[in-house]
């Protein structure tokens, strides 16, 4: 668990901070997404033999592998044309589309966590993560609501507001991973997680 969520955690890192030489990028975003994936199908492998759903978990691979796609082709045109494929107007709204998958995806990743803690009787931490879904899912459909708006009637403070609230989120996501990794690296549960049972520490 602790090496799953600590792979989300570098993933969500490389997807949004990333060198750029010219019109390379050094770790494109799909890379990011590739190990953040990874890390989910970690975590989600620590349930394939308990009662616990892993429901969300599979959704949440599923719109991270269509992101992993998506940024892909913006990578490869982008080294093909020799400049960002987001000047064509084709692609004008590529970026509310990838905004929205990411939402999706760390919905379900989220989503997948508070069902953990839900079937595990962590009570206060079940409560935790509802919390920390709900400000997230408020912070990301503001900034998306903004961007929006903003591709329409191409208004910079607008956009400014947007950004901001877009990068709050991510750095609330981070924080939250972080801690999720150092919860399951203190070894919460008395002994691992098998044959449709699961014990939690007292």
């Amino acid at each position: 668990m602790e090496r799953g969520y600590q792979k989300i955690f570098w993933g969500l890192i490389f997807v949004t901070f990333h060198l750029e030489f010219g019109f390379l990028k050094m770790l494109p975003p799909f890379i990011g997404w590739m190990i953040l994936i990874s890390g989910v199908h970690e975590i989600d492998s620590k349930f394939q033999n308990s009662s616990i759903s892993t429901e969300s978990f599979l959704r949440a691979l599923t719109y991270g592998r269509i992101l992993v796609v998506l940024t892909l082709i913006d990578a490869m045109g982008t080294l093909v044309t020799g400049g960002t494929m987001m000047e064509r107007p084709v692609f004008l709204y590529y970026p509310i589309i990838v905004i929205m998958f990411e939402a999706i995806t760390f919905f379900f990743i989220l989503e997948g966590t508070h069902k953990v803690f839900s079937e595990l009787s962590f009570e206060e931490k079940k409560e935790e993560t509802k919390t920390k879904l709900r400000t997230y899912l408020v912070m990301v459909l503001l900034s998306t609501g903004i961007l929006t708006f903003t591709l329409f009637f191409n208004h910079t403070v607008s956009m400014v507001i947007g950004v901001l609230l877009g990068i709050i989120a991510v750095i609330y996501l981070l924080v939250f991973f972080s801690q999720l990794k150092k919860f399951w690296g203190q070894d919460p549960l008395v002994k691992p997680i098998d044959d449709g049972r699961t014990v939690a520490a007292s």
